[in-house]
């Protein structure tokens, strides 16, 4: 897994364009790695965190490689679709309307969901500790792309995620106060644009779930889990 993540990588670094157009090629990278993330293994995550945050990087105006002034706009809006299609209908891959998918789709059959959500659990369960910083930058990319793409306001969409991840939990093992702690610091860093202190709200929501919940050998995300399964 590490090799085939350091693999893609480097397609995207030396072919970012070509590699991102060929969306089934990427599609497939984001499904393995939303399962392959349940690893303790310091090179794995590293290897695919690297990628993951790469990838989104050129979602945004300015690319993240010197080699290039700009990212075209046909290629930062197949990032933000990337990032918010459904992982059941990536039939209509190279679609740039993030709104085709179904209106009824569920929350947790998107992309940014399911990243998001598995590097919150990842955090609490698997992740070494020094991946911690690459984690909160993923995160950081997720939501800030999310946020100021496709010229619309998703706030809504972000703070839904949230939502259905704290519905995630085991039931009893998060307060309602604890819940309404995380949900009001979210909204309010989303109002103010402050990608930044989400990262305060959710290491101090993991904090509080760690020390209340996680004892050793305590796991989640197995392949049991029909959420991170494929």
């Amino acid at each position: 897994t590490e090799d085939f993540y350091r693999m893609l990588d480097e397609f995207l670094s030396f072919y970012p364009f070509e590699f991102i157009r060929s969306s089934e090629v990427v599609y497939k990278s984001l499904e393995v790695a939303i399962y392959a993330l349940n690893s303790d293994k310091f090179e794995c995550d590293a290897a695919i965190l690297h990628y993951l945050i790469n990838l989104f990087s050129w979602g945004f105006e300015f690319p993240p490689i010197s080699e290039y002034d700009h990212v075209p706009n046909d290629i930062r809006q197949l990032v933000f679709n990337i990032l918010m299609n459904n992982t059941s209908n990536t039939s209509d891959n190279n679609n740039t309307d993030s709104n085709n998918n179904d209106s009824n789709n569920k929350i947790e059959d998107n992309y940014g969901f399911k990243i998001l959500a598995r590097l919150i659990f990842g955090l609490i369960y698997n992740f070494p500790s020094d991946c911690q910083p690459d984690v909160y930058d993923l995160i950081n990319k997720i939501l800030h792309l999310s946020f100021i793409s496709n010229k619309t306001d998703n706030r809504q969409i972000i703070y839904s995620w949230f939502l259905r991840i704290l519905e995630l939990f085991p039931a009893g093992s998060v307060s309602e106060p604890e819940q309404a702690k995380l949900l009001l610091s979210i909204t309010n860093c989303l109002n103010l644009k402050d990608f930044r202190k989400v990262k305060t709200s959710i290491q101090d929501f993991i904090s509080y779930y760690i020390r209340k919940n996680v004892k050793p050998r305590t796991t989640f995300g197995n392949e049991s889990d029909d959420l991170f399964n494929y």
